[in-house]
């Protein structure tokens, strides 16, 4: 006299509870990664950015005064304005709207080696020739911040450039 209908019905709600759960699995794990990518991607920019900067103070040092002890103000003034230049920021090194970081970057150290050859103060390792070198740091914010409450991750890199006799 009474049908069993519920049986029917917790088949399909069960299913659809099984796609909805491996549907949120894939989003959660398409989100990280994109983020680890990301950083990936924010680091090595951070990186080539420093590198860049570095190579073209010594560079305008080189040209105007050869091979020669570097000048640490002017080395580090030209540093700031092609790292500003780089990564799109403003004169108090935060980013402007087109900027791949999203926050302040702050050079942590600035060297520059006139006495060589010596050993590096900072990775330890012979230097040879004059040298300048940076220590950055930022923050960068996860790509999916809106799918999940992901927290800011901080990005330190170091990088130095070494002026040779006949550059």
């Amino acid at each position: 006299m009474f049908r069993n209908t519920h049986h029917k019905y917790n088949n399909e709600r069960g299913s659809i509870v099984y796609w909805l759960f491996f549907t949120l699995i894939i989003i959660t794990a398409y989100s990280f990664h994109f983020d680890t990518s990301n950083g990936y991607i924010t680091k090595k920019l951070l990186h080539d950015s420093i590198e860049n900067s570095l190579q073209a103070a010594g560079t305008l040092w080189a040209k105007d005064h050869g091979y020669s002890p570097i000048d640490r103000d002017v080395a580090l003034a030209n540093f700031n304005l092609y790292l500003q230049k780089n990564l799109q920021l403003d004169s108090n090194n935060m980013p402007l709207p087109n900027s791949p970081v999203t926050s302040q970057v702050k050079v942590v150290e600035f060297n520059v080696i006139n006495t060589v050859p010596s050993v590096d103060p900072i990775k330890g390792d012979l230097v040879e020739y004059y040298s300048i070198e940076a220590v950055v740091t930022t923050t960068a914010k996860p790509y999916l911040n809106s799918l999940y409450n992901g927290t800011a991750y901080t990005i330190t890199d170091f990088a130095r450039v070494s002026l040779k006799p006949n550059q």
